[in-house]
């Protein structure tokens, strides 16, 4: 009896710390990126350098060419968290699929994929739900790549 009561207990733990977010889920848009060498904003066109990036790109034709790159690499993506425990990457060159489930005890999506050779990697991003805003952190990134999103 238990054993049947500490498993029943173990399961319910489980399910509370391992889950999906209700709030979570949905396709989201990037509105601002800091991937350590420039914070950029879509939604006010605002954009701030690091030295070395504003040494090369020094001049407003420069800039533009910046911003049309960075859209196009950041701001094209979408994030989708689905209800099945699918997490979908859209960009407009590929689609990448995942599973997650959200940690509730360390505010962390866990991010599964099957690499090759059918070697799981496991990932986990810090993330904050907030006025409608998401917040990621990918930190195997050098330096760590932050994402505001909305949907």
């Amino acid at each position: 009896m238990k054993l049947k009561s500490f498993i029943i207990f173990s399961l319910c733990i489980s399910n509370f710390l391992f889950t999906q977010n209700e709030n979570l889920l949905g396709e989201w848009k990037i509105i601002s990126v800091d991937n350590g060498e420039f914070f950029r904003n879509i939604e006010t066109d605002s954009i701030s350098m690091n030295s070395d990036l504003k040494l090369i790109y020094n001049d407003s034709l420069k800039l533009i060419k910046f911003k049309e790159m960075t859209k196009e690499l950041y701001f094209e993506l979408t994030l989708n968290f689905q209800d099945n425990g699918k997490f979908i990457q859209n960009a407009p060159f590929a689609k990448f699929e995942f599973d997650y489930i959200v940690n509730k005890s360390n505010d962390t999506i866990v991010v599964t994929t099957n690499k090759s050779n059918n070697k799981i990697e496991r990932k986990e991003l810090p993330f904050k739900l907030k006025d409608d805003l998401l917040y990621i952190e990918f930190p195997w990134t050098e330096p760590f790549l932050k994402l505001w999103l909305k949907k």
